[in-house]
């Protein structure tokens, strides 16, 4: 009777916290361009692993599934994107510098990175791609190359890439915030 007296109240007042992980734990792009993933979920009581859990799927070339199963994941994002780049999209999710979006895209545009404004245009450069360009006497001097999907811009600045999603705004933000590129009127 003494051991069951010592263990109750170890036992009512021992408090475990469960935390759940996601981890991206497989991201194969075929040479057709789908993209095999793989989704661990670990589920753990302080530092012990209880429960382990795989999703699979694939995602075919422009999938709009993307920004949803991939959320959290910059890198694996911009990757499929890249593989994506040059595949014509016949679901209007991810047309790639199509004709008749050029129009929208070109004209007056302000960077802001990092809470640093620079005011530049987008236009088409020679070899018809398009490029942030920036004003004179602005914080940005260089151009900057920019890949233009609907309801994406992706750039990238020092090495690094940047994916910009389309807000309910019209404004193109990055998922941390750090990064936004909003069209002038």
């Amino acid at each position: 009777m003494r051991y069951l007296l010592i263990f109750i109240p170890f036992l009512s007042f021992a408090q475990t916290n469960l935390t759940k992980k996601e981890i991206i734990s497989q991201f194969n792009i075929t040479e057709d361009k789908f993209i095999n993933v793989r989704k661990t979920i670990q589920i753990f009581s302080d530092t012990i692993l209880l429960a382990e859990n795989y999703e699979r799927t694939i995602l075919s070339p422009n999938d709009k599934r993307l920004y949803d199963y991939l959320q959290g994941y910059d890198d694996y994002i911009n990757l499929a994107i890249e593989a994506w780049k040059d595949i014509p999209d016949s679901t209007g999710i991810f047309p790639l510098n199509e004709e008749t979006d050029s129009v929208y895209y070109l004209g007056n545009w302000r960077l802001n990175l990092n809470n640093i404004v620079t005011n530049g245009k987008i236009k088409l450069n020679a070899k018809g791609k398009y490029i942030f360009d920036p004003n004179l006497n602005q914080p940005l001097i260089e151009n900057i190359p920019l890949i233009i999907k609907t309801n994406l811009i992706k750039i990238k600045i020092n090495n690094i890439d940047i994916v910009l999603i389309k807000n309910e705004n019209g404004k193109y933000v990055s998922n941390n915030n750090n990064a936004r590129l909003i069209k002038l009127e």
